[in-house]
Order: structure tokens, then sequence, then C-alpha cells
């Protein structure tokens, strides 16, 4: 479609500006989901951008565990470096920032002296990440990335980066997810209006997600991020993060629960 245009004489990518407009419109949203609560917008803004600085380093670093056939050239040239390290897949960059954000709040002292700070901040959080998912999906579909299978329904790509992905009509997967990313924001910004699921809004987030994904997976068409027996990378991510909600849910009902009424 237009992966990048030209303002005099400088180059401009549609996927970068799209994910640098989606950080700040989901940062605006977190902020104001903060002060909408009384919480401190100081700490989201700063719980915001340390977690940004895991988006990036997690995505990229996934990227590069699924090239793990081209290490052995990672001191060949600084061009074979970049290629390892120059994509970005989502899922890394929604656990980088996720660890990032777990490990500045269980060492700041803010969020130590009462620790039901941690879910609010975290529900208040939450629907800014398919909120800026849904900008970063649009810039993929400008770009011709994440470009989809071949289908009787969709687009062509003539301008797409992705070279095979180039003359041929293709399901718009990436603009599916760009709209499911969408709708799933506002649900979790309507769940927390009316006060429901307090403290349990992400894990809602990343179980829809889970499933989604787990299933768009098999129209995305790329096979760049790789497969494992017969299921990609971001496939076998979603069924361990079902795994792992599943069993926090268990956690929270059984152990914590008892405690409770105890």
């Amino acid at each position: 479609m237009f992966p990048y245009f030209t303002v005099f004489g400088k180059v401009f990518f549609s996927y970068q500006l799209l994910a640098a407009a989606g950080a700040i419109v989901a940062g605006v949203a977190a902020n104001y989901a903060a002060r909408w609560r009384g919480l401190n917008t100081t700490e989201m803004l700063t719980l915001l951008l340390v977690s940004a600085i895991g988006v990036l380093l997690g995505g990229h670093l996934l990227y590069a565990l699924t090239q793990f056939r081209r290490w052995g050239e990672l001191l060949t040239s600084f061009a074979v470096i970049r290629d390892i390290f120059g994509g970005s897949i989502f899922y890394g960059g929604l656990l980088g920032g996720l660890c990032a954000a777990s490990i500045y709040m269980r060492h700041r002292r803010f969020f130590r002296e009462t620790p039901s700070r941690i879910a609010e901040f975290t529900d208040a959080a939450a629907p800014s990440i398919p909120l800026f998912h849904t900008f970063g999906r649009l810039g993929c579909f400008l770009s011709g990335c994440c470009y989809g299978v071949e289908s009787r329904f969709g687009f062509t790509f003539r301008r797409s980066l992705v070279t095979e992905a180039n003359g041929v009509r293709r399901l718009p997967t990436a603009l599916i997810e760009m709209v499911f990313c969408l709708i799933l924001s506002v649900i979790l910004r309507l769940i927390n209006i009316r006060g429901k699921a307090k403290g349990r809004v992400l894990d809602i987030y990343l179980v829809c997600y889970a499933v989604f994904r787990f299933f768009i997976e098999f129209w995305r068409g790329d096979e760049i991020r790789g497969f494992i027996f017969g299921l990609s990378t971001s496939q076998w991510i979603s069924l361990l993060i079902l795994g792992f909600c599943l069993l926090r849910h268990i956690y929270l009902k059984t152990v914590v629960g008892k405690n409770q009424t105890a």
C-alpha cells in the first residue's frame, strides 16, 4: 500500500509514524484513565516509559530468537546484525513490556507500600495495550507486512517491503486484527467504567488476544517468524499465555480466595 512517503526529500515510513502515534494516543488514554481513577499520573507516566523500553527490547529480541539459523553469521557484518535484530514481534514487545512494568512495580516503594495499587494501575493501563496495537496493525497493513494468505477477497499489494507479498490478492489479516484490537480496547474501557472485574482487566485482555491471535495466525501467510511442530511462534506463545492465565485464575480462586475467607 503505502510503506513510505517522501516529504521535502526525506523518507518517512508509515509503520514507524503510526507506531509513534499509537504510543502517544495510548499513553494519553492511560494517563486519563489514571486521573479518572484518582491514581498518581506521574507514576503512570513513569510506568509507561519503563514499559516502552521493555517493548522495544522484547520485540527485537524475540524476532532475533526466531532467526536462530542465522546466528552463525552475527560476526560477519553489521548488515547481518541489523537484519537479525531489525524485525520485531508484537508478542515479544508485549511480554517485554509486562516484564519491565512488573520489575518496576515490584521494586518501586510507591507500589510496595500498597500492593493493591498494582491492580489499579494495570486495570487503568490495560485498554491502552490494544489501542496502541490498533495503530501498529494499521502500520503493518500500509507497509505490507503481516500480509495474509492468498484470497479471493482482500487487497493486492504493489509496494510492500516484503517482496513475496506483492502482486497477489491477499486476506487483510492486519486490518482484521486492527479492528479486533480497537473493539477490545473499547470493551476493556467499558469494563473499567462500570467497575467490573477489578484487578482482572489485564487478564481479560491477555486471554481474549491470545485466543484471537492463535486463530488469526492460520491466515497470516508470512512464515518468517518461525514454526515449531506445525504451529507458529505466536501460536505457541498464545497457548503459554492461556495456560498462565488459567493457572493464575485457579491460584487466585483457591489459595488467595481461601485465605480471604478464612
